[in-house]
């Protein structure tokens, strides 16, 4: 429980924004993804997507945790 507790504070919201072709923007961070969806709307975003982005450190926690899971 504390495990999800810490990896879900490490959570961050951010818009990406277009597509390959003419390059991806990233725009954040946001609170959660009202917060993001809000901002495109705002500033007539097109092409955008809401992403949740953690930590190099809590991605490695969640895997562990998972796995460790997994062998139980």
């Amino acid at each position: 429980m504390l495990l999800m507790r810490v990896v879900c504070e490490m959570l961050m919201t951010v818009l990406i924004c277009d597509g390959p072709g003419s390059g991806f923007q990233i725009i954040g961070l946001f609170a959660n993804s009202a917060d993001a969806q809000s901002y495109a709307k705002d500033h007539s975003l097109k092409d955008w997507r809401v992403a949740e982005v953690i930590s190099p450190a809590a991605f490695a926690e969640s895997q562990v945790a998972t796995a460790s899971k997994a062998h139980l």
